[in-house]
């Protein structure tokens, strides 16, 4: 049976933290296309380099799966391909593997946290009394708010409140929280993900 794997930078480099990532990627990406049949197999990887690693090694084992690479911008995406963008990153150099298309290859841009932040209520809840709601970043695109920036506001919305400023490791479940829709209307990159996976979800189911 064909099936669409999902491989996630993030998580942090412990089994417990990646299942923290993997189990609240899964609730997120039901949340958001509820009338999907079939569900993705998300692969929380932990750090960036080793997502793109096991997805190109996935291509190779998994030939018979719909593999998928959905990892953070680290910046800008000005480059009209995301291979490109990866391509010519610092840091990164990646090549885009043979067969891998432009819809193999997705952004949390320019961080997983911009789609946290698009979503206030859910954080007001998962934080509790003492979040600061006004501090986080108010522009309608988060994608343009500077990776630094985003997380210093994010802490200091975070900092006061019951429980503490935001910590990665501690805090990923709050991304189940998070309403898919306030993420796609702030986070352009988002939408094209949800889209792109929408489709690959119905070919899996139809092959």
């Amino acid at each position: 049976m064909k099936r669409v794997r999902v491989y996630v930078e993030g998580g942090g480099d412990t089994r417990d933290q990646q299942l923290r990532l993997k189990t609240a990627m899964r609730t997120w990406i039901a949340a958001a296309l509820p009338e999907a049949t079939r569900r993705p197999e998300v692969i929380a990887c932990g750090g960036r380099q080793s997502a793109y690693d096991e997805y190109c090694l996935a291509l190779a084992t998994h030939p018979d799966d719909i593999c998928v690479l959905l990892v953070d911008s680290e910046g800008p995406v000005v480059l009209p391909s995301r291979w490109a963008h990866v391509r010519g990153r610092r840091g990164d150099g990646w090549q885009a593997p043979s067969g891998a298309g432009e819809d193999a290859l997705h952004f949390m841009a320019q961080a997983m946290e911009a789609w946290i932040c698009a979503d206030p209520d859910a954080l007001t809840s998962w934080f509790g009394a003492g979040f600061k709601a006004d501090k986080l970043p108010a522009r309608p695109n988060l994608e343009l708010e500077p990776k630094a920036d985003l997380f210093r506001k994010l802490a200091n919305a975070t900092r006061p409140s019951k429980r503490g400023p935001y910590h990665k490791g501690r805090d990923l479940g709050v991304l189940e929280e998070v309403a898919p829709g306030r993420v796609i209307a702030r986070c352009p990159h988002a939408r094209v993900f949800l889209t792109e996976l929408r489709a690959k979800l119905a070919e899996a189911a139809n092959g």
